[in-house]
């Protein structure tokens, strides 16, 4: 792994991630955060009671602290317990978001897609394809982080090269680039949901669009931008590093489960006509001017018509419509318990995330009840401007706060859930769009994900990266990954400057400014 003349770097370089993961070990589960986070709330209420701020807007307001112990404060943190649950913003998109997803990904879709789209390209376009299909695969959630590292071993085998070059392509494109996609996913619904909840706390940027698609436009081409990074590191870093670690590993079954049986061609080709007959329909209903899903009053579809409210339902049908057609003509669904069977398991999966969105509402109630919120972003706001921090300086300086946190707690809601209600409306203050404070963030929550010790997906690479090299550890899968995660940070973020200064929408009808 090391050079003989490198031990003493290579002892310092294990310290450092010996650290980290001693850290990021004693984190608590996010659920538990939140509740400490609460009762910290609660407690220094107290001491900002006395504090007031006067918030700039068409009409400025005078708000002031507010003392969470008081009875009456007490009182309603009970009786509003219920409600803060059910009014937490992407507890129901993402929950309708994922009855549809889930029919589509336990009919076999995503994993049959990514299997076509892996196949029958030439060898010389093989690793950009799997860092490709990689960065899109988030789409897939679970199943895309799983499946490309494993047709990236198989792919690279089938080519006469190293397959463990091929997993160490597959796993950090798919990891590194998750918030790049060429589709809208639920995770697109979730932080969007909680941009609105955070915007919410300041006029203006409340009345800024938080729509799912707010930097769509952004992280759709940021795909052709990570893809070349993602290949150039994978032909001259990482192949030339595996050429000396080889593994006797029969991919046999792998190579049989990667190759799409007739009955996935099937389901694929009934999925393929079924997106054309849905796109075209809802294309119907919004590109002529009598659309019906066009603002009744200005015939227009930005900034908000029946269309941009209706995202959530159109991806929970364009995925419900694609699963049916591709589970019916590949067998997978042979009756309505089938259906019913698969959209259970969507949801089921979220069990964990609803448990931690309780916890989540309460802290984000108490927390604007308080109105600490909006007194950190006032604040905070007039520390940056007499320190001159603002503009795109500023949304640098947030990117590398990211990348930091993230090293330590990867769960993308349970970070934007903590930081959005304070970020939001201090960059909204200081001229930057809830989207653009978004886009920002997306960037630093999906580069460092692969360079992180608690990763929920790091024993799947461990396990992988063992087949071939008995001696893998975590400081072989780290050095492995660094370079993806250095590279896609500083290509992201330079893309993003340039699509700033060129004044280009990060999404339909948002821009980086206000």
């Amino acid at each position: 792994m090391f050079k003989m003349d490198d031990k003493d770097k290579a002892s310092r370089f294990q310290g450092f991630l010996g650290a980290v993961e001693r850290v990021g070990n004693k984190l608590p589960h996010p659920f538990l955060l939140f509740v400490v986070l609460s009762f910290v709330v609660i407690a220094v209420s107290y001491f900002t009671q006395g504090i007031q701020v006067t918030v700039p807007g068409e009409k400025s307001t005078v708000v002031k602290g507010v003392n969470l112990l008081s009875g009456a404060a007490l009182v309603s943190a009970f009786t509003d317990m219920v409600k803060n649950f059910i009014n937490f913003p992407p507890l129901a998109v993402v929950l309708v978001t994922m009855i549809g997803v889930g029919v589509a990904d336990e009919s076999g879709l995503f994993k049959a897609a990514l299997k076509r789209a892996a196949h029958g390209v030439p060898p010389v376009l093989i690793t950009a394809m799997i860092v490709f299909v990689g960065i899109n695969a988030s789409i897939a959630g679970d199943a895309g982080a799983i499946i490309t590292p494993v047709l990236g071993a198989v792919m690279f085998s089938a080519a006469g090269r190293n397959p463990m070059a091929g997993v160490v392509a597959g796993y950090a494109s798919v990891n590194a680039g998750v918030s790049a996609c060429l589709l809208v996913g639920s995770l697109d619904v979730l932080l969007a949901g909680i941009t609105e909840k955070a915007a919410a706390i300041f006029p203006s940027a409340a009345s800024q669009p938080t729509h799912p698609l707010i930097n769509w436009y952004f992280l759709a081409t940021a795909v052709f931008i990570l893809t070349p990074v993602g290949t150039w590191i994978t032909e001259k870093l990482i192949i030339p590093r595996c050429q000396s670690r080889t593994g006797d590993v029969d991919l046999t079954e792998e190579a049989e489960s990667a190759t799409l049986t007739y009955q996935e061609k099937q389901g694929l080709k009934h999925a393929g006509i079924a997106a054309v007959m849905f796109v075209a329909a809802v294309c119907l209903l919004t590109v002529p001017r009598s659309g019906l899903l066009r603002d009744p009053n200005t015939r227009a579809i930005l900034p908000t018509s029946p269309f941009m409210s209706s995202l959530v339902p159109l991806l929970f049908l364009f995925f419900l419509t694609l699963g049916l057609a591709y589970g019916y003509g590949s067998g997978s669904i042979r009756s309505s318990h089938d259906i019913a069977r698969f959209m259970s398991k969507g949801v089921a999966g979220l069990s964990g995330f609803v448990v931690v969105s309780f916890f989540a509402a309460q802290f984000i109630a108490l927390f604007q009840k308080s109105n600490m919120a909006t007194i950190l972003a006032v604040k905070g706001t007039e520390f940056l401007k007499s320190i001159h921090l603002t503009g795109l300086l500023l949304v640098l300086v947030f990117i590398a706060i990211c990348c930091f946190i993230n090293i330590f707690m990867v769960s993308s809601s349970a970070k934007w859930i903590i930081l959005a209600p304070v970020f939001v409306p201090m960059f909204a203050m200081l001229g930057i769009s809830p989207a653009g404070t978004l886009a920002a963030y997306r960037i630093g929550d999906s580069v460092s994900n692969i360079i992180s010790p608690v990763s929920p997906y790091l024993p799947f690479l461990l396990t992988m990266l063992r087949r071939y090299d008995k001696e893998s550890g975590i400081g072989t899968a780290i050095s492995f990954m660094l370079p993806y995660s250095i590279g896609f940070a500083i290509a992201w973020t330079i893309f993003l400057v340039i699509w700033t200064v060129l004044g280009l929408p990060l999404g339909p009808g948002t821009s980086m400014w206000m």
